[in-house]
């Protein structure tokens, strides 16, 4: 019987694993979930030929391969389905990181097509046909959640290849496999549409959305306080098909080196605040921008489904209408572009909440969970120390408002706002446990004992004019904190049983990558102290070396992508196999802090936070303690001196957790080390 016609009900859509002439099974092919509608077109770019002597085209051929491209929207409830896509839903790396790098950039997509008058959710692949879109790549994702309307996402695909199948069982794939420029031999069966209703939220409301600034302002209005209507979040990948002489299908989709990523939100225009459009434009800086989205509960704060995360916004632009029988309404574009797979200071980054492990209301509560005082944190980078206040002094040039800017000889230093980033210029920096001044040219002011430049007493010195000033902390008001789980990606590899031992932390990573030894070539100079090298030329075959000085100690033969998965070590001075052990090492085991716990010599007791690095491996310090590494032996000492050293551990490993620690100048009992993550700065952000 001739079917009716063919509606949303009767279709469902399945998205299918990368690369995509890989294996498919029922398992990994994923349902798409609360899809609203779907739209594919297929051209041919076809141009005349033409000859001498007619007036008429001769025929009509394609210049260009067949293109396929197709688009379908979703009620947003989580980020089930971005993950089908592709996308990273992490904290440590930008949406698109596993598009970038081409692990997860090509799949195939699959529209189940049910019977006229029969649901697709429920109907049986065996019997039901489908549509197949082959080598899909994301050319564009959009979010957008207004009052009055349910969240919604929006994506858009290029497909290589599309295929019709008169059931979903067992049918050949509708990819083309690229390196042999043929179609894919593979099958696919497609598993029954379920829905998900019962693990997932079919729907959001407006009300489960929360919209986080972080500073952000708009000409003439205050965000702060606005009564938000709608948030939009878009992007295009700007995607350009690479093509070969010889090749019937394009050979990459490649993504644009520049991808904006734009952020809009409209408001209800209110109360309007003082302002001035060639002021605004000229100071205006980067901004922050977090969407929340909350599962559903009857009291509107459910617990989190989804967070966005937009790094680096800079104001764009914004309009205004004003209307007769309606509310005044404001909107406002921002811009972010998204960077590389390792970016993670700008772009876009999605989360499902499992990262952030706790929420604290302010700096006085992440001091008390950490067990480290609020001067100890502020000293590293990433401790977000407070802005100060110079004023009074009698050379007016070092008056104004610094900002924190990093660390220099273990505090955190200050610049004056509009200055560039330079401990000794411009800046307020602590050397020796005093604080200095200067304007560019010298030090005029300092002042000493106090563990911030604020609250002590600031004298003249040098070519300083009386008075001295004063100087203020700026207090951060409304700042909430969040702690993020440590990163599980690597960060480096431990080398152990050879002359070079210590951990070496990722430089950069390619083509030819380097990873140097913690504490030295800290200037980039691969040529200066321990590196691992990838891809320079040491000798036929050599591509990964381990050298000191730029001589070359131990080399393997293994074209890997990191060396901890290389093999067959040998050393450089006579081929013969070199004992050495090389491990993976990750970020959040470099960044964390220690606690030390039951010691005899109480001093020693408490947690410390990774400062620096000795023998290639990490410092950790508190007031009055210190944990080390000198040489052979890990070593604990009591204020912060060596020849106080209360407890040893053999050096068997990167870290000092989990060794067995001997008692020498301390009392019984010695203690033990655990790993503590929660005093660790760079596990902790601002929202």
């Amino acid at each position: 019987m001739p079917r009716k016609k063919l509606s949303a009900p009767n279709i469902v859509l399945f998205a299918g694993p990368s690369p995509a002439i890989s294996v498919h099974t029922t398992s990994n092919i994923k349902e798409v979930y609360g899809l609203q509608g779907f739209n594919f077109e297929m051209n041919s770019s076809k141009e005349d030929v033409y000859s001498a002597g007619t007036r008429a085209a001769l025929s009509r051929q394609s210049l260009d391969p067949d293109s396929v491209s197709f688009d379908f929207s979703y009620n947003f409830s989580n980020f089930d389905n971005e993950k089908s896509f592709g996308f990273s839903v992490a904290e440590s790396s930008g949406i698109i990181a596993p598009l970038l790098d081409g692990t997860a950039d090509e799949r195939n997509f699959f529209l189940m097509i049910a019977a006229d008058g029969q649901d697709a959710i429920g109907s049986p692949p065996s019997s039901t046909p489908c549509l197949g879109f082959g080598n899909a790549t994301l050319s564009s994702y959009s979010f957008n959640a207004a009052v009055g309307a349910y969240p919604t996402s929006t994506v858009s695909f290029q497909a290589v290849d599309a295929a019709y199948y008169e059931d979903s069982d067992s049918q050949i794939l509708p990819a083309i496999n690229i390196s042999t420029n043929s179609p894919a031999t593979g099958l696919f069966t497609l598993p029954a549409a379920s829905g998900n209703f019962g693990q997932r939220d079919p729907v959001l409301r407006p009300w489960d959305i929360r919209v986080n600034l972080s500073g952000a302002s708009g000409l003439f209005h205050n965000l702060s306080t606005a009564c938000i209507q709608s948030v939009d979040i878009n992007f295009d990948l700007g995607r350009e098909n690479q093509l070969c002489l010889g090749k019937k299908w394009r050979n990459e989709s490649n993504i644009a080196d520049s991808i904006p990523v734009n952020f809009s939100l409209e408001i209800l225009a209110k109360d309007m605040v003082t302002g001035r459009l060639s002021n605004f434009t000229c100071e205006t800086g980067n901004y922050r921008a977090i969407v929340t989205v909350k599962r559903p509960s009857c009291n509107g704060n459910g617990s989190t489904a989804a967070i966005f995360d937009l790094k680096g916004l800079t104001w764009e632009n914004q309009n205004q209408s004003i209307d007769r029988g309606s509310d005044s309404t404001v909107t406002l574009n921002f811009q972010s572009s998204i960077g590389g797979a390792n970016e993670t200071n700008r772009g876009l980054f999605i989360s499902d909440g499992s990262s952030v492990i706790i929420t604290v209301a302010d700096e006085a509560a992440r001091y008390a969970l950490t067990g480290i005082s609020a001067g100890q944190l502020v000293m590293q980078e990433g401790g977000n120390p407070s802005n100060l206040l110079v004023s009074g002094a009698g050379d007016s040039e070092v008056d104004g408002e610094y900002s924190p800017r990093g660390t220099y000889m273990d505090f955190a230093y200050y610049n004056k706002v509009g200055q560039p980033s330079d401990p000794l210029s411009h800046s307020i920096y602590n050397e020796e446990d005093t604080w200095y001044m200067n304007a560019g040219d010298g030090v005029l002011y300092s002042a000493g004992g106090t563990l911030h430049p604020w609250g002590g007493e600031w004298i003249a010195i040098g070519d300083g004019t009386s008075p001295a000033p004063t100087v203020t902390e700026i207090p951060r008001t409304n700042v909430v904190y969040r702690l993020l789980a440590p990163s599980p990606a690597q960060g480096g590899v431990f080398v152990s049983g050879g002359t070079q031992d210590g951990i070496y932390e990722i430089y950069e990573l390619g083509t030819e990558a380097t990873l140097r030894r913690l504490g030295e070539g800290l200037d980039g100079d691969a040529a200066g102290g321990n590196w691992f090298t990838r891809g320079l030329d040491y000798g036929e075959g050599v591509r990964w070396t381990l050298a000191f000085d730029g001589s070359p100690v131990y080399y393997s033969l293994s074209d890997v992508a990191s060396p901890d998965l290389a093999t067959d070590w040998k050393n450089a001075s006579d081929d013969s196999p070199a004992g050495i052990t090389v491990t993976s090492v990750s970020v959040g085991e470099l960044n964390a802090g220690v606690t030390v716990a039951g010691a005899g010599s109480a001093s020693v007791n408490g947690p410390q936070i990774n400062t620096g690095s000795t023998s290639g491996r990490p410092l950790y310090t508190a007031p009055s303690r210190t944990t080390q590494c000198s040489g052979s032996e890990w070593t604990m000492n009591e204020d912060n001196e060596v020849a106080g050293t209360a407890y040893t551990a053999t050096a068997a490993g990167g870290f000092p957790w989990g060794l067995s620690w001997d008692v020498l100048d301390g009392s019984s009992p010695a203690p033990t080390v655990t790993r503590n993550d929660i005093c660790a700065p760079s596990n902790w952000e601002v929202v």
